[in-house]
């Protein structure tokens, strides 16, 4: 694609001055077929956008989005009136937006101007386009705009041009209020990370069980990545336990005599301390209590879970900070003090604890802790395999290499959505059909192989199948003026051919055995042609010379009675020919590559035809006059060098 401005003899063509002119424009892409949609209003322009002499947009790329979220992005485009290109100036009049195809669904998006047409007055104009909406569908989308553009100087010109832009809708993950995860929809095979959200405050104890729906399950907050190996729906299950602590069991051995010396355990003079403590204790956790009743008359205690059942129910911790306190119960006379610890419980196990009596001695053993069910919380989300388009290979009809004007058609199946490659990662513009048509470079010079293949999309999932690479071959083809002057009879026994190819002589269409040189002597009269094979391989069939045997009377080339001079020139010839067979002539000209670049009659003078041809505008090279006399038929080389 190209911007070409004619003046007089100066051509511009510049493709990238264009790109950058209509550029500002595919980040529209976001409809088809119309300049706005409503549901994106309050497109605010960024007056700060601006370039010398250049056009620019802020910011200078369309941000990812996110598959089933919400979009929403201002892109400000700043357009000079004049601007300069490898010192030539051009002046814009205006920029008509034509079409927009191939773009994700669930986008919509607002122009500044809902006419689409933006007239540039000087300096320049600034323009804003909202894009906002939800994408339902996730991968790369090429999308497509067709921009008209005015230039009004130094010619008044446009040029109506389409380019591709990217846009990379990706699954960016999501969740529920109980679990996340960091995508749930896939192509053929997908491997989730899954996290649990929702945990109680301690002391309460947090468990997750998850129930993937693939068959497996697992534990813990965040989970092994779950792979999920074939398309398909699952379900995901969480279940989050909230777990109170509870106070299951405490032991208890009382060191020290400080619970004697009342009248339950009198300490008497010699005799010393008689009779056993009564062990009881307090237990705090938060703004509760539990009272343990006492166990009489022992130094070694235990308490069961019913022994400390509070209502009838377990003690549940409210706190990680708790606090026990133990006595000597003494139903006469006050309680002893066996001193008290502070215990940091946060989950459930075996802790052991000591107290200090302030009168010696005090209280050693465990504390066991369990777990009471509490609160139980389920929730089931979806993952989304989603089956890729069928597997193939890319047909070819008729061949992959081509020479000359020759094409191939490069096909898959029909029903989905198709992005061509060039050399794996060039997109190849406008190609989104099912089939792609690759024609022959008459001009090319050497052995080019370019690489193809299809990206295969479909429109619904936006999963895409990848087609493997496949070669095309694209080789120099046989020149054009081979079909027409390749051969010619230059004497009354001999037809020559173009030298530099191989050969093979064919007698009314016929192959003649062991003709294969570029010199041929025809046995007998008939039509004779030459199959010309180059270097390459490619293959082209000349001209047909009508061959009488019978003498030189019946020549029908007269290339002999033809001369230019000077040969070689610089463009300034003379065509002479010494016939006076017929009274007009008609002389072509031909590029090496078959072109014809000038056709026209020249009328007999004398009894000769001579011409003076000015081809300096000619490029250097080597062409080809080719004449038509009276039915007969001859042709000259000749040679312009600069």
């Amino acid at each position: 694609m190209f911007l070409r401005i004619d003046y007089l003899v100066l051509a511009i063509t510049n493709e990238n001055m264009l790109k950058k002119i209509l550029s500002i424009f595919i980040t529209v892409a976001f409809i088809a077929n119309s300049y706005s949609q409503s549901g994106c209003p309050g497109c605010n322009i960024d007056n700060t956008c601006q370039k010398t002499r250049d056009v620019t947009i802020c910011p200078p790329a369309l941000p990812d989005a996110c598959f089933n979220a919400p979009y929403s992005e201002d892109l400000t485009f700043y357009v000079p009136k004049d601007m300069d290109y490898q010192g030539t100036a051009i002046t814009l009049g205006s920029i008509q937006l034509v079409s927009i195809t191939n773009v994700p669904a669930g986008m919509s998006w607002e122009l500044n101007d809902p006419s689409g047409l933006y007239s540039v007055t000087a300096p320049a104009i600034r323009g804003c386009i909202k894009i906002c909406g939800t994408p339902t569908v996730f991968g790369t989308f090429y999308i497509t705009v067709t921009v008209n553009a005015n230039v009004t100087s130094p010619i008044s010109t446009s040029r109506t041009q389409s380019f591709t832009l990217p846009l990379i809708v990706k699954n960016c993950g999501g969740g529920n209020p109980f679990f996340s995860y960091n995508t749930n929809v896939g192509c053929d095979t997908l491997g989730v990370d899954f996290e649990g959200l929702y945990s109680a405050a301690a002391p309460k104890q947090t468990e997750f069980e998850w129930d993937f729906g693939n068959g497996t399950t697992g534990t813990g907050k965040t989970p092994a990545k779950v792979m999920y190996s074939q398309p398909d729906t699952y379900l995901v299950t969480l279940n989050t336990k909230f777990y109170d602590l509870t106070l299951d069991s405490v032991t208890a051995t009382v060191t020290g005599d400080w619970f004697c010396g009342d009248i339950e355990e009198p300490n008497y003079p010699i005799v010393g301390c008689t009779g056993l403590p009564d062990p009881q204790f307090k237990f705090t956790s938060g703004n509760a209590t539990m009272s343990a009743s006492y166990k009489s008359d022992t130094r070694t205690a235990k308490w069961s879970a019913s022994d400390l059942l509070q209502s009838g129910k377990p003690f549940r911790l409210k706190d990680q900070a708790n606090v026990i306190k133990f006595e000597d119960y003494d139903p006469t006379s006050a309680n002893d003090d066996g001193g008290t610890t502070a215990l940091l419980i946060s989950a459930p196990g075996i802790y052991t604890y000591t107290t200090n009596s302030p009168n010696g001695g005090g209280v050693s053993g465990s504390i066991y802790i369990g777990k009471t069910l509490d609160t139980v919380y389920s929730f089931t989300d979806t993952v989304f395999v989603n089956p890729l388009p069928p597997a193939t290979v890319i047909n070819y009809i008729p061949d992959t290499v081509l020479c000359g004007n020759n094409e191939v058609v490069l096909s898959v199946y029909d029903g989905y959505r198709y992005t061509w490659y060039k050399n794996d990662t060039s997109v190849i513009p406008l190609e989104v059909d099912s089939f792609y048509t690759i024609a022959g470079d008459p001009y090319i010079v050497i052995d080019t192989i370019s690489t193809i293949r299809v990206e295969i999309s479909d429109t619904v999932t936006g999963c895409i199948q990848k087609t493997e690479n496949i070669s095309v071959r694209q080789m120099p083809p046989i020149p054009g003026f081979i079909e027409y002057s390749g051969i010619y009879q230059s004497d009354a026994t001999t037809i020559v051919a173009e030298q530099g190819y191989n050969y093979q002589w064919l007698l009314d269409g016929l192959p003649i055995a062991g003709a294969d040189s570029f010199l041929f002597n025809p046995p007998v009269d008939g039509n004779y042609s030459c199959i010309f094979t180059n270097a390459s391989g490619c293959v082209d069939t000349s001209n047909v010379v009508a061959f009488v045997v019978s003498g030189i009377g019946e020549i029908k080339d007269f290339s002999n009675l033809v001369q230019v001079m000077p040969n070689p020139s610089n463009g300034s010839l003379t065509l002479y020919v010494a016939s006076s067979e017929a009274e007009t002539m008609r002389v072509s000209i031909y590029n090496n590559m078959g072109q014809e670049l000038r056709n026209e009659i020249v009328t007999r003078t004398g009894n000769s035809f001579k011409k003076f041809f000015d081809l300096q505008n000619f490029a250097a090279g080597n062409y080809v006059f080719h004449l038509n006399l009276n039915g007969q038929s001859a042709t000259k080389r000749f040679m312009i060098a600069k």
